[in-house]
């Protein structure tokens, strides 16, 4: 007897299975044998049971499943390892709906009488209802409201086909929707409203064995939130699983507050390797792949092959006496059943063809970067960018993950013609058609070394300049200041490195810039450099590389190089002085021009240097000390000087000279 009406006796409720019911002609329903767990004087949860949906025959007789231990979930509940469920869908599958509604308005009821009990007030069918409304459908437990317990079972069954023909067969199926509970239960005896559990289950049947060796054993994948408000677990949403041969309620971790508002729910269970997918409600959905679908024995077989999805509603167990009225209705709304199917993917990803968020322009000289747009596949998608030319240092990317590429190691001043495709991660590899063509031209290095001379002609200014690679003319620019936006075309389509800017006036700077061109147009301007044009000759000595007075001059190793030199004399004409040509050559050392006029080898000390002639100074003209020829790979110096007093001693002090630099590459 109760000392409170808060406190009502311990409602332990544990595993049932059903059977045949009978008593309602014409309707098909469900029956259940029931085992009792023995009070332990503190509340627990709601149970499970097996069933077989077969035709209602005359009456219902219970009958105690023996040989089997049912374990009582809130005293042997195991514990699993849970991780968040990733949520992108499997590529090349999709999800069958096999039946859906929004009102229960497709399911047929049947009744559980005294879950997890050995005894109580008999139940009938209409002791549970199911009512169909324009929007959801509700599964009411002890609808009369009587002292009585039971479960109210709304559930569509598909026996040997689904509606579309095809047959029954294992595989994943998905089970969701969505729930409502009417009221808020609470632990008191007073409130008569009141829940033990809402659960939705998959069950598979194959009475025939032919889709696995079944034994006489139903799978059941089965949710269960804890609504006994009696229960330290209540919240709880809960799994069906084996231990040791014996069935046992789990955690799966997800807490769901009982309230009033909708919850969606959603169970994936794989029935061909008998394991749960994922359970979830309210978006919160777990990984379960490692748990395994509960296999329930039944004693009584038939022969047909069935699966079925369930929506039920228990109230709250009155006690061992029986002396309380609790009912309660669950409503459910929104229902699809599913099985997943592989579809093959014959689909290319889109665009297609393929397109271009930022066709290929070059980045420098040497690269072109390009962007494909971003394609778009359910499998994921990869993409292939193809040069076509087959110009110097081009290249294709090979199929990779980025919609970017840079094609790098290019030639200067050369045409780049891309196109791009994509194509799915699919078995099948669909690719899309190739873009549009576009073509990138990498721009000619500006030349380098541009040098104008400062007053050493009286006629000119000469701009001399290097060699750029793949240029096969160049352009000389000039300006009266040092800016590019003034800059006038003095000559276009030279082919040597050297110009000869005549259009001067004496001792007036000018700024002079070059362009290498080809076939594919101009490359950029080069560095500047300012020149005049003297109004007399300079005095004293000039040596010039391959007729280029020029203070550097950068070759080939193909190239020949000629040094000559010339003098001035100008008023010295007749002084007496020793006059001087030296090289130095890196890494082939020092060398001077001795009187016989051959190149000598020397230490590089100046007491073993030696004049080339001793005498007066006169004007001489332009004179070869160094035929053309192909220098070594380094780099050379050469000087041509005159000095005073002639004593053949090199006096730096008072000494007049010249000096060109020469780099060979």
């Amino acid at each position: 007897m109760l000392k409170s009406c808060d406190s009502p006796p311990s409602l332990v409720h544990v595993h049932c299975a059903i059977c045949k019911r009978t008593g309602v002609p014409g309707t098909r329903g469900l029956s259940r044998q029931s085992a009792r767990a023995p009070a332990n004087g503190q509340p627990s949860g709601g149970g499970r049971y097996s069933w077989k949906g077969s035709l209602l025959a005359a009456r219902h007789v219970p009958k105690l499943r023996a040989g089997r231990e049912w374990v009582v979930a809130a005293t042997a509940a195991a514990s699993i390892a849970l991780l968040p469920l990733a949520a992108k869908a499997v590529a090349g599958t999709n999800w069958n709906v096999l039946y859906e509604t929004t009102n229960l308005a497709g399911h047929e009821l049947a009744y559980e009488p005294n879950p997890g009990t050995t005894g109580g007030p008999p139940c009938s069918l209409s002791d549970v209802s199911l009512s169909v409304f324009a929007d959801y459908g509700t599964v009411t437990a002890n609808a009369n409201r009587t002292n009585i317990f039971v479960n109210a079972i709304g559930y569509r069954k598909f026996t040997e086909t689904y509606t579309n023909g095809q047959a029954v067969s294992l595989g994943i199926y998905r089970y969701r929707g969505s729930l409502r509970l009417p009221a808020v239960p609470a632990p008191s005896v007073v409130q008569t409203q009141n829940a033990q559990t809402a659960q939705m289950m998959i069950q598979v049947w194959d009475g025939r064995e032919e889709l696995w060796d079944s034994n006489s054993n139903s799978l059941e994948a089965t949710m269960y939130w804890d609504l006994n408000p009696w229960n330290a677990d209540f919240g709880k949403v809960k799994i069906y699983t084996m231990n040791t041969g014996a069935l046992v309620l789990v955690n799966t971790g997800i807490t769901v507050p009982p309230d009033t508002n909708w919850h969606t729910f959603e169970l994936v269970a794989d029935f061909s390797n008998r394991t749960f997918v994922s359970a979830g409600m309210d978006g919160i959905v777990v990984n379960l792949s490692t748990v395994s679908i509960a296999q329930v024995t039944h004693t009584d077989w038939s022969t047909n092959v069935a699966i079925s999805m369930t929506a039920e509603s228990m109230n709250t167990w009155p006690g061992d006496s029986f002396s309380y009225v609790f009912w309660w209705s669950t409503e459910f709304r929104g229902l699809d059943f599913a099985r997943q199917e592989y579809v093959a993917d014959t689909e290319a990803p889109v665009p297609n063809p393929m397109t271009w968020s930022a066709p290929p322009v070059p980045m420098n000289g040497t690269s072109v970067t390009m962007t494909a747009s971003a394609a778009s596949d359910d499998a994921g998608v990869v993409y292939y960018f193809e040069e076509i030319t087959g110009g110097a240092g081009g290249s294709s990317s090979g199929w990779q993950e980025s919609p970017s590429f840079i094609d790098t190691a290019l030639a200067s001043g050369t045409r780049y013609s891309y196109r791009v495709k994509a194509r799915d991660k699919s078995a099948l590899s669909n690719e899309t058609a190739y873009s549009e063509i576009y073509s990138a031209v990498t721009p000619l290095s500006a030349p380098v070394g541009v040098t104008a001379s400062d007053g050493a002609f009286t006629d000119k200014v000469q701009v001399t300049w290097g060699t750029v690679s793949n240029a096969s003319g160049y352009e000389v620019w000039r300006s009266g200041t040092n800016d590019t936006n003034s800059a006038a075309l003095l000559a276009g389509t030279i082919a040597t490195t050297n110009y000869d800017d005549t259009n001067t006036v004496s001792d007036a700077t000018y700024y002079y810039w070059v362009k290498a061109t080809n076939a594919a147009g101009a490359g950029a301007f080069s560095s500047s450099d300012s020149g005049w044009r003297s109004s007399f000759a300079a005095v004293g000595p000039t040596i010039k590389a391959n007729g280029r007075n020029v203070d550097s001059l950068t070759v080939s190793s193909n190239d020949t190089v000629a040094i000559t030199v010339s003098m001035n004399a100008d008023i010295y004409v007749g002084t007496e002085v020793d006059w001087w040509i030296v090289a130095y050559g890196s890494p082939a050392g020092w060398f001077y021009m001795n009187e016989a006029l051959a190149w000598t080898p020397f230490s590089g000390s100046l007491s073993d240097l030696h004049r080339v002639y001793g005498g007066a100074l006169f004007d001489l003209l332009t004179t070869t000390v160094l035929p053309a020829v192909n220098l070594p790979v380094g780099t050379w110096d050469f000087w041509f000087a005159v000095d005073y007093p002639m004593n053949g001693i090199l006096n730096t002090g008072a000494m007049l000279y010249d000096h060109v630099n020469v780099i060979v590459r």
